[in-house]
């Protein structure tokens, strides 16, 4: 993690709970205080994480997973607060 990035990870979904076969993961995120989410289209169901860059300095966001199968996108998980660090 650094002034504009952070690792977002999560934990593998448990077998039985994948309808199907995994394709990935959607990763949801927007600024504390935004109505705005943002999505990024994880294809590599094999990885449990993600660096998103591009963020702004010095801000909490809030950041949300689901798994993506054939019959389409899963339930996000529980939001997590996670600020990015101070420019410097």
């Amino acid at each position: 993690m650094n002034a504009t990035s952070v690792l977002v990870t999560w934990q593998p979904i448990p077998q039985d709970h994948i309808h199907g076969r995994l394709l990935g993961y959607h990763i949801r995120y927007r600024t504390v205080g935004s109505s705005r989410w943002r999505i990024c289209n994880h294809t590599n169901p094999s990885t449990n994480s993600l660096q998103l860059s591009g963020l702004q300095i010095y801000s909490t966001y809030k950041f949300s997973v689901a798994a993506v199968n054939q019959l389409g996108l899963g339930v996000f998980s529980e939001e997590i607060e996670v600020q990015t660090q101070e420019y410097g």
